[in-house]
């Protein structure tokens, strides 16, 4: 299945993109796709699926729009 993901910040300058379509197993979780990714969850991150959070343990859906940035904040 297909998942749109968009990258934001830092893990978007690690990885080398700002937004990819990506083609992931179906039943994938959000584990599944920072291991396909190669994301390692240090920092703590704002994650969104269709523009409202989303838990570790909910499964992708094919379609599904994910956007992972770290949290950050200025002054």
């Amino acid at each position: 299945m297909k998942v749109f993901v968009r990258l934001i910040g830092p893990v978007a300058i690690k990885l080398g993109f700002n937004e990819k379509e990506l083609e992931v197993p179906g039943g994938t979780k959000l584990e599944g796709l920072f291991r396909l990714l190669k994301v390692e969850p240090v920092l703590p991150m704002i994650i969104t699926r269709n523009g409202k959070s989303i838990e570790p343990e909910d499964k992708l859906q094919s379609g599904d729009r994910i956007v992972i940035a770290h949290v950050y904040s200025g002054g």
